[in-house]
């Protein structure tokens, strides 16, 4: 085989047909690894890319954090994509670097140390299975990513921080629109034009703040904050334990939260703050930033 034969076979990691052959692709990819392990990658409408095969080259990058940064352009993606990267409202994990995505990973580290996953193993085989049996009762064919990818690593993600299983559809939902809003499928903007908006500001010296904020109904004006009581609720069929979880979450970690009045007008907020390091519960929350470097997306 020639170095072209090589460079072409780069388009793999780029082509979404590529990955309907699981066996072709590691075929491809193993040729790769062999002749031409670091591998310099140009295919139409993408970025040129090095495709890196091996695994201690990989473990080499880990290493590297400060060279081999996630900004700007954390995951591979169109020339079209990577130039709207820089406006993404709400970054995760994997657009953030140095002392930022560790006060981030900070937040939810004690969830997934071995210890902590190992003890939800049980809880892990059950989803496992249930995910099994409802593709066999969909009769030998099923769309995988919406009948079972988008379903099970949520679930054991949510098990992980303690929610009920009655609130899975819904946090999809909302996961969904926060992180997809862009897709017309799945964002966000009914008929009657109900929006949510997500503020996350992490201007604040020791609290990452997060405001929710619809144009619904609202919370009621007396005893808004007993809805953060465990089984109290005003919605029909509510279990009245989703924002108890969250709250108790949050005080567990020493943030907190608090019900508000949309600040725009008609609709409500919910008001969320949890520290960037490890400390005591606030006994005040922190004031809200109006710098112009928070976040918002409209979903």
């Amino acid at each position: 085989m020639t170095t072209t034969d090589v460079e072409q076979l780069g388009s793999i990691f780029a082509d979404a047909a590529a990955y309907a052959d699981p066996a072709s692709w590691h075929a491809a990819a193993a040729r790769i690894r062999a002749e031409e392990p670091i591998l310099r990658v140009s295919v139409p409408d993408f970025p040129e890319f090095w495709a890196i095969t091996k695994h201690d080259d990989v473990m080499e990058i880990e290493r590297l954090p400060e060279q081999f940064t996630n900004a700007p352009v954390p995951t591979l993606a169109t020339v079209d994509r990577v130039a709207k990267m820089a406006e993404t409202p709400v970054q995760t994990l994997i657009q953030m670097d140095g002392d930022k995505h560790k006060a981030h990973r900070n937040i939810v580290n004690d969830w997934f140390k071995p210890g902590n996953v190992k003890k939800m193993q049980e809880r892990v085989d059950t989803l496992a299975k249930q995910s099994v049996d409802r593709m066999a009762e969909l009769g030998g064919e099923c769309d995988f990513v919406n009948d079972v990818a988008l379903h099970f690593p949520l679930q054991v993600i949510l098990s992980l921080l303690g929610l009920p299983e009655a609130d899975f559809g819904r946090m999809l939902q909302l996961t969904q629109e926060l992180f997809g809003a862009e897709d017309p499928d799945i964002a966000r903007m009914a008929e009657d034009e109900s929006q949510i908006s997500v503020l996350l500001d992490d201007t604040h010296p020791e609290y990452l703040i997060i405001a929710v904020t619809d144009n619904g109904k609202g919370f009621p004006v007396e005893g808004r904050q007993r809805l953060l009581e465990p089984y109290m609720t005003t919605r029909e069929g509510g279990t009245g334990l989703g924002l108890p979880i969250v709250a108790k979450i949050l005080e567990d970690h020493g943030g907190g939260m608090e019900l508000a009045d949309n600040p725009a007008g008609r609709g409500g907020q919910v008001r969320m703050w949890i520290p960037k390091t490890k400390q005591d519960v606030s006994e005040e929350a922190p004031a809200a930033s109006s710098r112009n470097d928070s976040r918002k997306a409209s979903l």
